[in-house]
Order: structure tokens, then C-alpha cells, then sequence
């Protein structure tokens, strides 16, 4: 159920809630129309933005937003003794083993902030672990490519470090999601961001800095990587026009044990370390955000509501192809690419009476998915 904040003392006043715009509906995911005009409606003629946080279940994606929430109501109404603040609640957390959040989640309202002397409507989202046991890969794919199409800041959150198989699910994500928008323009996807959880390589430190380092270290093509590591690299550089990542410590014991919405959460709570360095990361999103760019041009909250239902007609749809064979495609596709390139590379060299021809390198296939390791990336 939705939670919605009253006035207490030591309580903050919000008129937000979490609301649910895509939900199952008899094993089918289905988009909640109703429910997305009445978010988006207050943004119908102004610049939307969305931060979204999506990975895998249990890694405190729904408790990060409510913190980020706080955050952006301490710029509008800063305070003192704000560690004896009760943690907004707008969407639903909690520890233990059972999922808290399913589908996709959205602010019920826009938060508006300031671009010089524009006006921007933001809106954060929440989206349900991924690969549950109880969500088919179809449907992952589906949740997540909805979610890459509407995110100015897509935050994949993770344990630790980058695995090879976040990297896979990634292409397979951006994959449905190129699929979905095919017909449309060859605008890329805006913002990605690594945020690694309980970040245990303190010799790089925490932050952005932090982040940013491990992320130069891995993401440089190298020949001790393998491979479809450095191919999966290159795509998604070629598919983000930004990728970032940032490092945060382990939150405080009491975070992790919470069992209920019920039992209060102040903010000196949360740890000083963990909430120095999560400002950091929330004050980089709100200052670096930028309106959705899904049509050439600046998208308003009318603008999306008409694409992203557009777009459920398709995701959600029979006509969505499996997306294990879209992802084989799609490296097919780049082989060809890469193949013709190098054979244009070689009819410029002059050789007496003859062409040499240099064939491609050989791209690993999304089959892997199938049976993707999870080894870290060295």
C-alpha cells in the first residue's frame, strides 16, 4: 500500500506518495493508465526529469529514494538538528528476505526545480528487484526496459562491484528498450550510474571519487579483460552519452534490521559516514539532472504520458520478441558492422594484383544470459 506522511513533531510534511503505475495482473504486467495521468497531469506543459533506482533485489533501492526525497526537501526547507528527523516513508522498505516493492513505482507528484529560469518537473521511481523468483526473465526484461526508456538518470544499484552479469543484464535491458524505440529517433539513453553498495575497496574511497576510480580501473579496455567484457563495455558507452558511478559504505546496523514501515527510522540512525557520502551522491543527481530528451527535443509530462503508453503497447504486448534472440540479433547486427568496417579497412590497402580481406572479431552472444557467471570483473 501507498504511505503517505501526516504532521508530527519531528516529522517532515510531505504531500508526496508512492504510487504504483506498472503492476502484475494475472501473471500479466499491465500498465495503470488512470494512475500515470494523475502523476503526470500537474506536468503536462513543463520538462520532465526522472531518477530511477532498479538492481537486484534486497539492496535498499526503496531506501535510498526516501533519503534522496529528504534530501531535496532540505533544499527547499533547510534545518538544524536534522538528525532528530523521522525518515520520510513514501516508499514502502524494509529488511529481510521477502521483496517489499513490485513493478514500478512512481512519486505521485513532481518535485519542480530550477534550471536557471526554467521550471523542471522531477519525479523519482522505484522499481522491484530484479530476477526475483516469482518474476519470469521475460518480465524482468520488460520492467527494466520501460524503466531505461523513462529514466534521465537510470542508478543501478549494486553489492560491492560491477559483476559480468550486471554488465550482461544491462545490454539485455538497453537491448528491449532500443527494440521499443526503433521507430523513433537514434537519441541515446541519457544517464547511467553505478552506485556499489557496502563498497568494500576502501583504498579507493567512497563517493564519486571513489566510484570513479574503480570505474576507470575496470572499464578500461584491456587485454587482461575478457573479451565480452571489453564489447560490453564499448556498448555501453556507445548507448549512454554519460556513465558514472559513485561508492557508498555500509549504512548503519539499525537500517539493516528494520522489519517494519511501522518502526521509526530517524536520520542520525542511517550513520554519518553513509549519509555524508550519500549527500554527495544526491546533491550530484539534483544538480546534474536534465529533462528527458525522448523525441529531439525537451519531453513534457503530456509528451511522456503518450510515449510510455505507446510504448506498453509494444513492451507488453505478444508482438515483444524473446528477449535472449533480440539480444542475439542486436550482437549479430554489431558482428556485421564490425566486419564491414574492417573489410573497408582493408580494400584501402594496396596490394599488387590483390585485395587482402581481414575478417571481424568474433562478439560474444546474449545465450550467455542463460548461464551468465557472476565473477567479478578484475
Amino acid at each position: 500500500m501507498a504511505s503517505m506522511l501526516a504532521i508530527a513533531r519531528g516529522k517532515l510534511q510531505f504531500k508526496y506518495e508512492g504510487r504504483q503505475i506498472l503492476k502484475k495482473v494475472e501473471d500479466r504486467l499491465t500498465l495503470q493508465h488512470t494512475v500515470l495521468n494523475e502523476i503526470l497531469k500537474p506536468a503536462e506543459s513543463l520538462p520532465v526529469a526522472i531518477i530511477c533506482v532498479c538492481g537486484d533485489q534486497r539492496q535498499g533501492k526503496s531506501f535510498l529514494l526516501n533519503l534522496f526525497l529528504r534530501h531535496l526537501d532540505q533544499i527547499k526547507n533547510p534545518r538544524v538538528n536534522e538528525n532528530d528527523e523521522e525518515l520520510p516513508t513514501i516508499f514502502e522498505w524494509k529488511a529481510g528476505a521477502d521483496r517489499t516493492t513490485e513493478g514500478i513505482w512512481m512519486l505521485s507528484a513532481p518535485i519542480i526545480i530550477k534550471r536557471g529560469t526554467k521550471n523542471i518537473a522531477l519525479y523519482l521511481m522505484d522499481t522491484q528487484g530484479m530476477f526475483d523468483t516469482k518474476t519470469s526473465k521475460l518480465q524482468c526484461a520488460q520492467i527494466f526496459a520501460l524503466a531505461t526508456l523513462m529514466s534521465s538518470y537510470l542508478v543501478f544499484n549494486l553489492k560491492e562491484q560491477i559483476k559480468t552479469s550486471d554488465m550482461d543484464h544491462l545490454e539485455f535491458w538497453t537491448s528491449t528498450a532500443k527494440w521499443v524505440e526503433k521507430e523513433g529517433s537514434n537519441v541515446l539513453f541519457q544517464n547511467l550510474l553505478f552506485l556499489l553498495r557496502d563498497f568494500p575497496f576502501v583504498d579507493m574511497g567512497y563517493g564519486l571519487k571513489g566510484g570513479e576510480k574503480y570505474l576507470n580501473k575496470i572499464f578500461t579496455d584491456s587485454k587482461e579483460n575478457a573479451s565480452e567484457v571489453n564489447q560490453s563495455i564499448s556498448n555501453l558507452q556507445r548507448v549512454f552519452e554519460h556513465v558514472t558511478a559513485c561508492a557508498l559504505p555500509r549504512p548503519s546496523e539499525v537500517v539493516a534490521t528494520r522489519k517494519s514501515n511501522a518502526e521509526t527510522l530517524v536520520i542520525g540512525d542511517v550513520g554519518n559516514e553513509f549519509l555524508k557520502h550519500s549527500q554527495e551522491l544526491f546533491k550530484h543527481l539534483a544538480d546534474n539532472v536534465k529533462p528527458l530528451n525522448l523525441s529531439g527535443s525537451e519531453t513534457t509530462g503530456k509528451e511522456l504520458n503518450e510515449i510510455i503508453s505507446h510504448s506498453c503497447k509494444m513492451l507488453l504486448s505478444d508482438k515483444m520478441p524473446n528477449p535472449v534472440s533480440l539480444s542475439n540479433e542486436r550482437y549479430k547486427e554489431q558482428k556485421e558492422q564490425k566486419q564491414n568496417a574492417a573489410q573497408s579497412c582493408a580494400n584501402n590497402i594496396i596490394w599488387p594484383g590483390k585485395s587482402v580481406r581481414v575478417p571481424g572479431p568474433l562478439i560474444s552472444s546474449m545465450h550467455k544470459y542463460n548461464s551468465v557467471d557472476s565473477y567479478s570483473i578484475p
